[in-house]
């Protein structure tokens, strides 16, 4: 049930849905959503026109906002719009909200629509004023009507699905464009094949001292509006290059922590066109090695782009921190630099939903590692988020030395470690057989067969475990080239092993030389059938195989005696 509730000029119409329509889980479906915000809006403009006016939120020069609000006005007129609906932003001098003022006093009659979270009304991040104490001083406060929706329909900061609901609520055929940025690229990808039409302004703003143009220049279905008087923008849209990429990993071969690297094979989309007629330029960064075969299928379009296909085994330099190890989760990038935001924009492939994209075999072969891929969840009654996730932006100038800004994809691929996989091979059997060392002890120091054959027993179970772990070396984080333990206690034995691991260029092996030596102390009262005893145990393979095999081990057992033969 709706209500309408004046308050100073500004009407607030609850738009939530009513318990009838809301499931026993209490999260109402965006069905029900939908229908509760299309009876308000009927109370508001029943049978009218509507358009939805998005951009970006701020760093827009207020003289862009003035033509383009001009602009604005006219194609309105144009379109006969008679109501004008945004998702609740803020009123600011450098947004794209500052237009909504300048229609509404060259057109009056025109009404506006906002859809905004009912906690949002009074407080909101950023501004403890809220939404209410951002419009209220404005002229636009006595012709706003504001539709109260349920807090989760924008939670996790996912503001788009507000947006995609507003639009599919009030049925409009009409998006006007200031700029946007993620958001509106991520509407726009909800809404492709809906029926709607984009109509952008190329509005730019300013961050970290680089223009940002918008997020879907370029894209099908977006029609790029003209304007009577000159931007203060430096590249417009039709005076640059536009290059789109889609990235799709089609495997993960592995991760190795020593040399803190990823191993992926990668299949690589790219579609240009530049005012010249040259060739982008790009920039893998903290690219290894890149094999691409026989070279990328390179092919020119008829709308006039280049498309260069290629499929690439790549590895990358990747940081890890392990301070949380075995608990530890990392976010492994992969960038893509190309020319100065100056002579290109970049943006993802037209046609595609996702710029990166997993394959669905991606991660067979983190079936039998220590890793997986990390799946986050945005809602509890969600389906998990894609592991690889991107974004297009730009480096900032000060990065360069020449202060420039350059395009820039980023790609992010979200894995964890398996901490049980760590825990059952590697942590629990050292930490047995350190117990199984310590019982020794409880054997009476006169028995020093029965030690001896303990002792040569718990070796060679040791010796078993590093031969099923030889494989888990590039699953372990970096360790010393040299490990020593060396537990003493006075007529008991001693167990010294020394490991020297292969260098970290080298393949991942198991040690190329296991040393290992048990002493039993001569007692003076401690006697075999053969003397006195001082048995020496000694295990090696040549540094050459890559794995012992039976039948390059050999073993080897010393008994000196200092006493004669009875």
């Amino acid at each position: 049930m709706t209500s309408v509730r004046p308050i100073s000029g500004i009407s607030y119409i609850d738009a939530r849905p009513s318990v009838d329509m809301t499931p026993s889980d209490g999260e109402p479906s965006d069905e029900s959503r939908i229908e509760a915000i299309r009876i308000a809006f009927s109370k508001v403009a029943h049978g009218a026109l509507a358009a939805h006016l998005k951009g970006f939120t701020s760093g827009v020069l207020a003289s862009d906002l003035i033509i383009i609000g001009d602009a604005i006005v006219e194609l309105l007129k144009e379109r006969k719009v008679t109501v004008l609906c945004w998702d609740g932003d803020d009123f600011a001098d450098d947004s794209f909200t500052k237009v909504l003022t300048r229609v509404n006093e060259s057109l009056p009659q025109v009404q506006f629509v906002a859809f905004l979270r009912s906690e949002e009304q009074h407080s909101r991040y950023q501004n403890k004023m809220g939404f209410d104490g951002s419009w209220q001083s404005t002229s636009l406060a006595g012709n706003l009507s504001v539709l109260l929706c349920d807090n989760a329909v924008g939670s996790h900061d996912r503001y788009e699905h507000l947006g995609v609901v507003g639009l599919k609520a009030t049925c409009a055929p009409l998006v006007i464009a200031v700029g946007g940025g993620g958001v509106l690229r991520k509407e726009f990808d909800q809404m492709l094949g809906q029926g709607v039409e984009y109509a952008l302004f190329d509005a730019v703003r300013i961050r970290d001292g680089a223009e940002e143009h918008a997020a879907i220049i370029g894209l099908d279905g977006v029609v790029l509006r003209p304007v009577s008087g000159k931007l203060s923008n430096k590249t417009a849209a039709s005076e640059c290059g536009m290059l789109t990429v889609a990235i799709k990993v089609m495997k993960i071969i592995g991760i190795d922590e020593k040399a803190q690297t990823i191993d992926l094979i990668l299949f690589v989309r790219m579609e240009w066109i530049m005012p010249d007629g040259s060739d982008p330029w790009v920039d893998w960064r903290d690219c290894l090695s890149w094999d691409n075969g026989q070279g990328p299928n390179k092919k020119l379009l008829p709308n006039g782009y280049t498309r260069e296909t290629q499929t690439v085994r790549a590895t990358f330099l990747q940081p890890l921190d392990l301070h949380h190890y075995p608990f530890d989760a990392h976010k492994l990038e992969i960038v893509l630099v190309s020319n100065p935001t100056t002579d290109i924009k970049m943006d993802k492939l037209s046609g595609v939903k996702d710029a990166a994209t997993l394959h669905t075999h991606a991660v067979s072969l983190f079936d039998n590692s220590s890793w997986r891929s990390l799946r986050p969840k945005s809602a509890k009654n969600e389906e998990p988020m894609d592991p690889v996730v991107c974004r297009f932006d730009s480096t900032p100038a000060s990065e360069s030395d020449s202060s420039i800004s350059y395009v820039r994809m980023s790609t992010r691929l979200c894995v964890e470690r398996q901490a049980e996989f760590t825990i059952f091979n590697v942590l629990m059997p050292n930490f047995i057989l350190t117990i199984f060392m310590l019982m020794s002890y409880a054997i009476p120091r006169e028995d020093v067969s029965d030690r001896l054959a303990y002792h040569v027993t718990v070796l060679l179970a040791m010796f078993a475990g590093k031969l099923v772990t030889v494989g888990m070396r590039a699953s372990l984080p970096p360790s010393p080239d040299r490990v020593a333990y060396a537990p003493r206690s006075r007529g008991s034995c001693r167990l010294r092993a020394l490991q020297r691991f292969a260098r970290p260029r080298l393949p991942a092996i198991s040690p190329s030389e296991v040393f290992l030596a048990l002493q039993c102390p001569s007692p003076r009262t401690s006697r075999l059938s053969t003397g006195t005893c001082s048995p020496h145990i000694s295990l090696s393979w040549p540094s050459h195989s890559r794995s012992p095999s039976p039948s390059c081990l050999s073993i080897c057992l010393r008994m000196h005696t200092s006493a004669s033969m009875p």
